[in-house]
C-alpha cells in the first residue's frame, strides 16, 4: 500500500500532467489548416520537399515535378527526355539553396542546379570514389561550413557539392566504412554547427563524419529495437539533433551527449502519435513539428517534453487533410507549410490566432442547431450564453457546449420560444432570456425556465412582441425593448411588466419603435438606439428626450435608423447606424460627426460598439469588424481571411466580459477574443515580377526577374502586361499593391488587390516600373522593387540613323552649297571675265578713237591751222584775212577740243604722272569748268594698282564726278581716297537734290541710270564692294572699298 506521502505526490504530478497537457492542448485546438491541392495548381498531391527560397518563393517537389509558387499561381518544372535542361526525374525528394542563390533539386533521377534568374536548369552527374558515374537516387541536402552542400544519395552515398567552384565530390573516408554507408541506404544527412556531418541510413542506423579526422564511425544508438536502425530523418538546431526513425523520436544533446527517447503510448494521449516518423522540422520557438505515417503532425514542446497531435476529422474541414506526413518547413512570415502524402499543402500561421469562433465549420466542441447568433452573455462563472434563431446554448469556460434549451410544446418550464435575441443577467446573477414571444428567467438549480406574462393588452403570442433588447438598471429593475411594441418595464420584485408611459405631448411616441440598445449611463439617464433615431429617458423625472426632428439640421435624416450606441465617457456617444456609417455625438454641443467606408471603415453598417482596454472601437458589421483608434482616426479591418466564420454579423450580438474580451455573433456563427492578443503580420514582403507578357506572349518564361532588372523591347512591341506578387503567404488574398511607370505616369496607381499592369501605345525611350506591396496586415515595402524597361525606337528614330542622316543631308547640303559657290564662282568669273572684257574693249575702243582724234583729226586740225598762218603771211584783203583768222582760230579751238576729248578717252597722262596726279588734274578741270566746289582728300595710291586697275579707278572717280555734274545740282562735292589696312577706300559725295529711297531703289535693280551701272562694273571687276546712299535734298554718297594686296608705309609712298 502506498504512503499518504506517496499519493499525494503522484496526485501533484498527475495534477501538473493535467495542467500542462490543458496548456498544450489549448493552445493548438483551434488551429485552422488551410488546403492548398491540384485545384490550386499544384502539380501532384504527394509533396515530399519544400523551401523558400532567398527571393520568397515557396518551392514544393512532388511525385510529379518541381512547382513554384507565389501566393496565387504554380510555376512547374518537370521531366522531358528530349530536353537536356529539364529536372532529371519526375519525383523530386530534396530542395535546398546554396549561397549563390541557385536553387539544388534532388531527383530520383539524379541532381539538378537551377539558376532562377536565368531560368536555366543543368544536370550534375553523381559519380563514386572511383570517378564512375552513378544513376543518382538523392534524398538528402544540408548546407555546412563555407557554403558546402552536403548531398545524401540513397544509393551510393554521400557527396558533396562546392558552390563557389561548382565542385561535386565523394566523401573522402576510410572505403570500408564508404562501402558500408552506401549498402546502408543514407536517407538524410544533417551538418552541425561543429562541422560534423551526421548520416541516417535506411538498414545501417546512425553514422557521424569527422572532417578533421577525415573518418567516418558508426553512432549507436540506446533503447534500439525493431526499426530503431531504419533512420528516416535527421534535423539539427540548437545543439540538438533530431533522429527520427521507424520506431520513434531520438533527441541528442550534444551538450550533455544524453539522448532522450520518445515513442508512442496508447494510454498517453500527449505521447508521439506513430512510430513511424517521416519528417521533421524545428522552429524558432523552442517547438518541433514531427511528420508521422498515419500518425498525423505532432508538435513537440521542449518547455513541457510533450506532443500534440493534428490528425484528420472527417466532415471538419479545419483539421489536417492527410495523417501521412512527408515534409514540414516554417517560411518567414511564420506559417508553417505541411506536405501530405495524398492531399498536397496544409498551412497555418504560427502566430497566435487573432480570433476564435464557434461556427459549423469547426463542430469540436459542440454543435449548434443554428449558427445566426442573436444574443450573447458570460455569467459570473464564465459560461458563455449564445441566444440563436433556435434555441438557447451554454458553453462551458473552454468554450465546449454544455447545455442546450429550446422551447417544447406544451412545457412552461421551457423556453418561451426558440428565436432567443436578447440575455441579460441582474445584480443578484439571475439569467433573463428575452425571445420572440416574451422574457424568461433561468432557474439554475432545475435547468427550467419561468416565463412572466404581459399586459392583457399584450398577449405574448401577438407577432409583433419580441424582445430586442434588455437592460437591467441600478435597482436591479429590467428595462425591455421590443420589435415595435415599444418599451416595457420590469420589477422584478412585483413580477410585472408595464408598458412606459414617459411625460411627453404624445405618449404614442415611444410605443410603436423598435428597440434595438438600451443604456443606463452615471447620471441614471436610459439611451435608447432605435430605427427612428437616439432617445433618452431620465428615470428619476420620467422625461423624454428625442434627439432629431423633422429638420436635418438637428439629427441628419440619413443618420437614422440606429443599431448601437456606446457611450465614451467624454460627454460623447458612438451611434452605430443602418448604412451610413459611425456617428459621434457630442452630448454637450448637440453636434454630429460622421466616420464612413471613405475614412477606411470596413462597412457603413454596424450593428455592435465594443471598446478594449486601450481605448480603441470595436465595430461589428456586414463585412467583417473594424477597429477604430479615435486618437488617430485610423481603422483595422479584419474579415474571414482573419478566421472569422463569416463576414456579416448580427444587431445586438455583441458582449464584453469582465477579463476584456470581446464577443460579437453573426450570420455563420460566434467570433471571440482578447484585443491584447490581436496580434499583427509585421514582416515587410518581398516583392517579385512574376510575368512580363508581350502581346499576351511571356518573356522568359518562369525567370525570377531582380530588382532593376532591364527589359528591352523594340518599338513595335507596344503592348505588354506585367505581374507581380507580394511574397506572404499568410492571406495573399489580402495583399495590396501599388504601381507607377515613371518616365509615363505621374502619380502611383493604387491597385488593391489586381497585381498586374498593361500599357499600349507608349513612345520608345526609357521608363522605370516601381512596385510597392502590403502584406495582409497592411505592412508595406515602400522600397520595392524596380524594372527598367528600354523601349528601342525604330530605325529612323535611332541616334545612329539620325546622325547618319543629318551627315547625310549635310554632306548632299555642302554638295549643293559647294556646287552653287563653284557655280557662282564661275558666273562670277564669266561675269568678270566679260566685264574685264567689256572694259578692255571699251578702254581699247577709247584707245583707238583718242588716237585717230589725235593723230587723225588732230593733225588734220594742225594742218588747217598751219595753212590758215601761211595764208595770212600772204597778202590777202581784209574780209579774206578775217576768214582764214576766223578759220585759224577755230580749228585752234577744235584741235583743244579733239586733245581733250582724247585725254577723257584715254588718260594719256597716267603713264607720265601717275594714277593720283591724274585724278587730281581730273577733279580740277571739273571743277573750273562746272563751277562746283569740290573738297579733296587724295592719299598717293600709284603704286597699289598695276595699269589696267589704274584706268578702272580712274573711270570710277571720272564716271562719279562726272554724274554729279550733269544730274546732281550740287554746289559742293567732295573726293576722299584714303588707304586703310588690305583696301583704298573712295568716298564720292555731294549735296545735290538727292534721290528718295524708294527711286535709289528703283535704280539699283534696274542696274542703270546716272552711270551707276559703269561704276558697279569696274568695282565688280577690282572684287571691291560699293554701298550707295541718298535721301532727298541730302545728297548722294558713293562709298568703295577697293581690296589692295600691299599696303604700303608713308615712306614707301614717298
Amino acid at each position: 500500500m502506498q504512503s499518504p506521502a506517496n499519493i499525494l505526490n503522484n496526485a501533484i504530478l498527475l495534477l501538473v500532467a493535467a495542467a500542462i497537457g490543458f496548456r498544450v492542448s489549448a493552445q493548438y485546438e483551434r488551429v485552422s489548416f488551410e488546403k492548398i491541392s491540384l485545384e490550386a495548381g499544384l502539380s501532384q498531391v504527394n509533396v515530399r520537399c519544400i523551401l523558400q527560397d532567398r527571393s520568397g518563393f515557396m518551392w514544393f517537389g512532388t511525385q510529379d515535378g518541381l512547382n513554384r509558387y507565389d501566393g496565387y499561381e504554380f510555376v512547374k518544372f518537370k521531366w522531358n527526355s528530349s530536353d537536356s535542361g529539364s529536372l532529371p526525374g519526375n519525383l523530386v525528394s530534396a530542395l535546398t539553396e546554396d549561397i549563390n542563390g541557385n536553387i539544388l533539386i534532388g531527383t530520383m533521377g539524379g541532381l539538378a542546379i537551377y539558376n532562377p534568374y536565368t531560368n536555366k536548369l543543368r544536370r550534375m552527374k553523381v559519380r563514386n570514389s572511383q570517378g564512375v558515374a552513378l544513376p543518382g537516387h538523392i534524398s538528402s541536402f544540408s548546407s555546412g561550413e563555407n557554403g558546402v552542400i552536403w548531398i545524401g544519395d540513397f544509393q551510393s552515398g554521400v557527396y558533396i557539392y562546392k558552390p563557389n567552384t561548382d565542385e561535386l565530390e565523394s566523401l573522402q573516408a576510410d572505403i570500408t566504412e564508404i562501402n558500408n554507408i552506401a549498402k546502408s541506404k543514407v536517407m538524410a544527412v544533417a551538418a552541425d554547427d561543429r562541422g560534423r556531418v551526421w548520416i541516417g541510413t535506411f538498414s545501417g542506423g546512425l553514422f557521424h563524419y569527422l572532417p578533421d579526422k577525415g573518418a567516418v564511425y558508426h553512432f549507436p544508438l540506446p533503447f534500439e529495437s525493431i526499426g530503431s536502425e531504419s533512420i528516416t530523418s535527421l534535423y539539427y538546431s540548437r545543439n540538438l539533433l533530431m533522429i527520427g526513425t521507424l520506431n520513434g523520436l531520438y533527441i541528442l544533446n550534444q551538450l550533455t551527449n544524453k539522448i532522450e527517447y520518445y515513442k508512442h503510448n496508447p494510454n498517453d494521449k500527449y505521447s508521439l502519435s506513430s512510430n513511424h516518423i517521416l519528417s521533421i522540422f524545428v522552429d524558432n520557438d523552442e517547438r518541433s513539428w514531427i511528420g508521422t505515417e498515419n500518425g498525423g503532425l505532432n508538435v513537440f514542446e521542449e518547455k513541457y517534453r510533450r506532443f500534440y497531435t493534428f490528425k484528420t476529422e472527417p466532415g471538419n474541414p479545419n483539421t489536417i487533410s492527410d495523417n501521412t506526413i512527408f515534409s514540414i518547413y516554417r517560411d518567414r512570415a511564420r506559417n508553417l507549410w505541411i506536405g501530405t502524402a495524398s492531399s498536397g499543402l496544409n498551412k497555418f500561421n504560427l502566430r497566435p490566432g487573432k480570433f476564435q469562433s464557434i461556427s459549423r465549420r469547426d463542430e469540436r466542441n459542440g454543435k449548434l442547431k443554428n449558427y445566426s447568433i442573436r444574443a450573447i452573455l458570460v455569467d459570473d462563472q464564465r459560461q458563455l450564453w449564445l441566444g440563436t434563431d433556435n434555441g438557447l446554448y451554454c458553453f462551458d469556460s473552454t468554450a465546449k457546449l454544455k447545455k442546450s434549451f429550446f422551447n417544447i410544446r406544451g412545457d412552461k418550464r421551457s423556453l418561451n420560444d426558440n428565436k432567443v435575441w436578447a440575455i441579460c443577467t441582474d445584480r443578484k446573477g439571475d439569467l433573463w432570456i428575452g425571445t420572440h414571444k416574451g422574457l424568461a428567467k433561468y432557474e439554475k438549480s432545475t435547468n427550467n425556465f419561468t416565463r412572466f406574462n404581459f399586459p392583457e393588452n399584450h398577449s405574448d403570442e401577438s407577432p409583433v412582441f419580441m424582445i430586442r433588447s434588455l437592460f437591467a438598471d441600478k435597482n436591479n429593475d429590467l428595462w425591455i425593448g421590443t420589435y415595435g411594441a415599444g418599451l416595457f418595464h420590469f420589477s422584478p420584485s412585483k413580477k410585472l411588466i408595464t408598458p412606459y408611459l414617459p411625460k411627453i405631448t404624445n405618449p404614442d411616441a415611444i410605443k410603436d419603435i423598435v428597440i434595438f440598445q438600451l443604456y443606463e449611463d452615471n447620471s441614471g439617464k436610459l439611451w435608447l438606439a432605435a430605427p427612428s433615431g437616439l432617445a433618452s429617458f431620465d428615470l428619476a423625472s420620467n422625461q423624454y428626450e428625442r434627439y432629431f426632428t423633422e429638420s436635418p439640421s438637428d439629427f441628419p435624416a440619413q443618420f437614422k435608423p440606429l443599431y448601437s450606441l456606446f457611450d465614451a465617457g467624454d460627454n460623447s456617444l458612438w451611434l452605430g447606424t443602418l448604412g451610413d456609417g459611425l456617428i459621434k455625438f457630442n452630448l454637450k454641443e448637440k453636434t454630429f460627426s460622421r466616420l464612413t467606408e471613405q475614412d477606411g471603415l470596413a462597412n457603413n453598417v454596424i450593428y455592435g460598439i465594443l471598446p478594449d482596454q486601450r481605448g480603441n472601437l470595436w465595430l461589428s458589421t456586414n463585412n467583417g469588424i473594424s477597429r477604430l483608434s479615435p486618437e488617430t482616426i485610423s481603422f483595422k479591418n479584419y474579415s474571414v481571411d482573419d478566421g472569422m466564420p463569416g463576414s456579416e454579423f448580427n444587431t445586438g450580438a455583441f458582449f464584453k466580459d469582465n477579463q476584456n474580451n470581446l464577443y460579437f455573433g453573426g450570420t455563420e456563427g460566434l467570433v471571440y477574443f482578447n484585443p491584447e492578443l490581436v496580434t499583427e503580420n509585421t514582416l515587410i514582403p518581398q516583392i517579385a515580377v512574376t510575368s512580363f507578357r508581350v502581346f499576351d506572349r511571356p518573356i522568359n518564361k518562369n525567370r525570377i526577374f531582380r530588382d532593376r532588372d532591364t527589359i528591352i523591347l523594340s518599338y513595335y512591341d507596344n503592348y505588354f502586361s506585367i505581374e507581380f506578387a507580394a511574397l506572404d503567404f499568410t492571406s495573399p488574398q489580402k495583399n495590396q499593391y501599388s504601381y507607377i511607370l515613371e518616365g509615363y505616369e505621374t502619380s502611383w496607381i493604387k491597385s488593391g488587390k489586381r497585381r498586374y499592369a498593361a500599357y499600349t501605345n507608349l513612345d520608345p525611350g526609357n521608363y522605370n516600373f516601381r512596385i510597392q506591396a502590403s502584406n495582409n496586415d497592411a505592412y508595406w515595402n515602400t522600397k520595392g522593387i524596380s524594372i527598367t524597361i528600354i523601349i528601342e525606337p525604330p530605325f529612323y528614330l535611332t541616334w545612329w540613323f539620325r546622325f547618319l542622316t543629318i551627315s547625310l543631308i549635310a554632306l548632299i547640303i555642302g554638295f549643293v552649297y559647294r556646287r552653287r559657290i563653284e557655280s557662282l564662282k564661275n558666273e562670277t568669273a564669266i561675269q568678270q571675265e566679260f566685264t574685264k572684257q567689256l572694259i578692255e574693249s571699251q578702254e581699247s575702243e577709247r584707245f583707238r578713237i583718242a588716237s585717230e582724234l589725235h593723230d587723225g583729226l588732230g593733225q588734220n586740225l594742225l594742218t588747217i591751222i598751219n595753212r590758215s598762218k601761211m595764208a595770212l603771211k600772204k597778202q590777202v584783203d581784209i574780209v579774206t584775212e578775217k576768214q582764214l583768222a576766223a578759220i585759224s582760230e577755230t580749228a585752234q579751238d577744235s584741235i583743244e577740243e579733239v586733245r581733250r576729248i582724247s585725254r577723257n578717252l584715254h588718260p594719256y597722262q597716267l603713264g607720265s604722272v601717275g594714277l593720283t596726279k591724274t585724278i587730281e588734274a581730273t577733279i580740277k578741270n571739273l571743277e573750273d569748268a562746272s563751277g562746283i566746289e569740290i573738297i579733296r582728300e587724295i592719299e598717293l595710291i600709284d603704286e597699289l594698282f598695276n595699269d589696267e586697275q589704274q584706268i578702272n579707278i580712274f573711270r570710277i572717280v571720272q564716271e562719279g564726278f562726272s554724274n554729279i555734274v550733269k544730274h546732281s545740282g550740287a554746289a559742293s562735292a567732295k573726293l576722299c581716297i584714303k588707304i586703310i589696312p588690305g583696301s583704298v577706300s573712295i568716298l564720292i559725295t555731294d549735296n545735290g537734290k538727292g534721290l528718295k529711297p524708294s527711286q535709289l531703289q528703283h535704280i539699283l535693280n534696274k542696274s542703270k541710270g546716272f552711270g551707276l551701272l559703269g561704276i558697279r562694273q569696274r568695282v565688280a571687276f577690282l572684287n571691291g564692294s560699293i554701298d550707295i546712299s541718298s535721301s532727298e535734298n541730302k545728297g548722294m554718297t558713293l562709298l568703295i572699298n577697293i581690296p589692295v594686296s600691299k599696303i604700303l608705309s608713308k615712306n614707301e609712298q614717298k
